[in-house]
């Protein structure tokens, strides 16, 4: 089932590719960017993950927490690492989709059909370099990302309509903007869902 703005982020305990076991709670008391991608062989998430990389820098700088997700065993995002180079952000494996299944992060055969259109971003893929592994994770797969709120909550939330639809360079400005703004952001954070 796919989260909304609200939200209680679901709590989760994971592995990074350096070894270190990350929990939701260490994200706790900061902006997060929690962004899940496909199998590590995917040529878009391979173009994703690269231009996020170069802006990480000035995310990380702002005070904002990163995690990226893979649908890829551990040994096959290591080996991509190798190629992409090291990330400033922690990075983990998920070939089971455990976590993908956690925040509602959806297969969808008709999200493969949206890509197709999609020339300009699939040519330019097939022209980056990507790490030459055998692909490990669903060609259904739809990418999405999370911005988790200071006290753990979903603050907003992109779901991919199609396999290239990422994290743009374009939302994340709009959220480096909001963690500018803490005091705005606080007053039109959404309010906590309570049950009855």
């Amino acid at each position: 089932m796919r989260l909304k703005p609200g939200d209680a982020a679901p709590a989760f305990e994971a592995i990074t590719t350096t070894g270190v076991v990350l929990t939701s709670a260490q994200l706790k008391g900061k902006f997060t960017i929690l962004s899940f991608h496909r199998y590590v062989g995917c040529p878009l998430c391979n173009l994703a993950i690269r231009s996020f990389s170069k802006q990480a820098p000035g995310v990380l700088q702002s005070g904002l927490n990163i995690v990226n997700i893979f649908e890829s065993s551990d040994t096959n995002l290591k080996q991509a690492l190798t190629i992409w180079g090291d990330m400033d952000f922690p990075v983990v494996a998920d070939p089971t989709a455990k976590l993908f299944k956690l925040y509602g992060v959806e297969t969808s055969a008709m999200g493969v059909f949206r890509t197709m259109p999609q020339v300009s971003q699939v040519l330019e893929s097939m022209r980056t370099p990507k790490p030459p592994i055998k692909k490990d994770g669903s060609d259904l797969r739809m990418p999405a990302s999370f911005f988790l709120s200071p006290d753990l909550r979903i603050f907003d939330v992109h779901y991919g309509r199609h396999a290239g639809d990422h994290l743009t360079p374009e939302m994340t400005e709009r959220w480096l903007k909001i963690v500018a703004n803490d005091s705005a952001a606080t007053t039109r954070r959404p309010a906590p869902v309570t049950t009855a």
